[in-house]
């Protein structure tokens, strides 16, 4: 195989626009780079310009979108832009913005993709790194799948399965080239249903949401006016894939087959993929950081490094306030589509208590874990005592999980915990926990 060398922007490229869930306005200027520098964001609105690199280790969440943070610096809904750079043939960008999210433009990545190829580009003396697959990595949830296998050059499939009478199956295979990325995938749009729109409204999401940067599809219909391929919802997850896939901070050589993947699943093989390369390079296990320091928020990819739950018993969505020592506060999104609620009770859903619990524990095991020398091991209950439940937790409550530590030895650790719905205290207990090697 022939090496291609990087390349970088030929001269600074802006854009603006508003944010597609924080519906800030914002302004974002993608500048040159030297090589070996990837995709770095700067928050210049910030003092001391902090900057964020688009590297997985970065992600803090992915619902509706992929954001990075540093600290308490956040970058949202990097994707499209990111997609839009690789795919033309970018390699090293500075992108400086004044504001916590990328413009979503017209949900697309064909303006960012255009706008920055006119510009023209600059080929760099060093070669490009590129991951090759040499066997099959894969990750998996709740039905849906993303598998990387050995292949030459870069080819995603992708199956889509929404049971929308206006949204079929749809299935495409697209071998990437920057030659045909602007025409074949650039300029898909990003789509929601309608009945999504209050739940993702309800959540703080898509303030600057419109039909002007998004497909809306309805039991009647598509509202807009016309799609810009048959199969545009498909093409869009397969940008959606190649942005997210740039966080590995390398090209890569496979074939990615996806069924009904979305930025999780994607950041989930990322992650896979990134534990290969740091394996072939002999570092298969790198130092453990410590994730619960001071005033960091952690996303569920985070969580899911500090304890072992896994859907549909991972109980607590981001930690988000930590002193990183005594106290942390988690947040559980209580929604409809809890899998307990299909049997507690039907026509009358309340979350069980002693999962309200389980939850509180969680958020304690995550404040006692994370420390480097508790590494390897796994919290088991020892005891409760003085637990109380106050009212019922319903579908759409956020729960608010305290969690204060009281005693802290090398096996054995105690917490005090409190679980709110707003200001109203719906669950207390404390806590004995044992710290037993998890390979036992």
């Amino acid at each position: 195989m022939i090496e291609a060398r990087q390349q970088t922007l030929k001269e600074p490229v802006c854009f603006e626009g508003i944010g597609v869930h924080t519906g800030h306005q914002v302004s974002l200027v993608v500048k040159p780079a030297p090589v070996d520098h990837g995709f770095v964001f700067v928050r210049i609105d910030l003092e001391g310009h902090p900057k964020v690199p688009a590297e997985v280790s970065y992600v803090v969440d992915t619902a509706r979108g992929t954001t990075i943070a540093h600290d308490d610096v956040f970058i949202h809904t990097i994707e499209h832009l990111l997609s839009a750079l690789i795919g033309i043939g970018v390699d090293n960008a500075l992108i400086e913005i004044d504001g916590d999210e990328v413009p979503i433009l017209d949900g697309s990545s064909a303006c960012f993709a255009e706008k920055i190829k006119d510009s023209g580009m600059i080929e760099q003396e060093s070669f490009r790194k590129c991951f090759a697959v040499s066997e099959p990595i894969a990750v998996e949830k709740s039905g849906m799948s993303l598998t990387a296998l050995p292949y030459e050059g870069l080819r995603i499939s992708f199956t889509i399965e929404y049971e929308h009478p206006y949204l079929p199956e749809q299935s495409k295979s697209y071998l990437y080239s920057s030659d045909t990325f602007i025409e074949e995938v650039a300029r898909a749009r990003t789509f929601c249903f309608d009945f999504e729109v209050d739940y993702l409204k309800n959540k703080g999401l898509i303030k600057g949401g419109s039909l002007e940067n998004a497909v809306v599809i309805t039991d009647q219909g598509i509202l807009n006016e016309n799609l810009r391929f048959e199969d545009e919802f498909v093409r869009h997850k397969i940008l959606d894939i190649i942005g997210d896939l740039v966080l590995l901070g390398s090209r890569i050589n496979a074939h990615i087959v996806s069924h009904k993947s979305g930025h999780h699943l994607n950041v989930e093989l990322v992650k896979a993929l990134k534990k290969e390369i740091l394996k072939q390079e002999g570092v298969e296990n790198p130092p453990k950081k410590n994730l619960m320091k001071q005033g960091r928020v952690l996303s569920v990819n985070d969580i899911q490094q500090i304890i072992p739950h896994r859907y549909p018993f991972l109980l607590i969505d981001r930690i988000i306030e930590t002193d990183g020592e005594k106290t942390a506060v988690g947040l559980k999104n209580v929604t409809v589509n809890e899998p307990f609620f299909q049997g507690h009770f039907p026509g009358h859903m309340i979350m069980p208590g002693v999962l309200i619990l389980e939850a509180l524990a969680q958020t304690a095991a995550c404040l006692m874990l994370a420390k480097v020398d508790k590494e390897g091991l796994i919290a088991y209950f020892m005891s409760m005592d003085q637990v109380k439940f106050r009212r019922p937790v319903l579908p759409g409550d956020t729960l608010l999980l305290k969690v204060v530590l009281v005693r802290a030895r090398n096996k054995v650790g105690a917490v005090e915990g409190h679980a709110y719905v707003g200001e109203e205290v719906v669950a207390q207990g404390r806590f004995k926990f044992a710290f037993v090697d998890e390979e036992k």
